[in-house]
């Protein structure tokens, strides 16, 4: 008797094999989308990190803070060391734009007031952060030294706080 594999045998195994590749490719397709999805979610947790971090130290490193809260958006007005611009001691503004709820901040030289004229003001840096920002609130402790910072992006809130000595 010859020792071959008959057609039956052939057929079913190339059937397997088939099916061993389909199942290969799907897996490969799955982790290819996976992968995907996690890049954009940590491009977006590193932009907000930064954000955070940003507001963190303007507030920590100020010499003047004034606060004006609404419902849901205040508007923080600060004289900090903390700069992008390489500025001394800039006058910096944190606020929500209207237009696309837009976590906005603003640095200049001179000290400046919501509504601004952009035609009065030469160095101005308007740096758009993150949109979507349903909520943004800051209140403080009756001696001032400790600020807490509330900030909502995408159903995703961030609470800090900061003690100033």
């Amino acid at each position: 008797m010859k020792k071959a594999f008959t057609l039956i045998e052939l057929i079913i195994s190339i059937f397997l094999l088939s099916l061993a590749i389909l199942f290969i490719s799907q897996s490969l397709s799955n982790l290819n989308i996976n992968k995907n999805i996690f890049i954009k979610n940590e491009n977006y947790l590193y932009k907000e990190n930064k954000i955070v971090n940003l507001l963190y130290y303007d507030i920590l490193l100020s010499k003047k803070i004034d606060i004006k809260n609404s419902k849901d958006f205040a508007i923080l007005y600060l004289n900090t060391q903390n700069t992008i611009y390489n500025i001394d001691y800039p006058y910096v503004i944190w606020f929500v734009s209207k237009k696309n709820n837009t976590l906005c901040r603003i640095e200049s030289s001179i000290n400046m007031k919501l509504p601004i004229n952009y035609e009065d003001i030469y160095k101005i840096n308007l740096l758009s952060l993150n949109q979507n920002c349903s909520y943004f609130h800051i209140s403080n402790s009756y001696d001032k030294k400790k600020y807490l910072v509330f900030l909502k992006f995408k159903n995703n809130p961030i609470y800090f706080s900061i003690y100033k000595p």
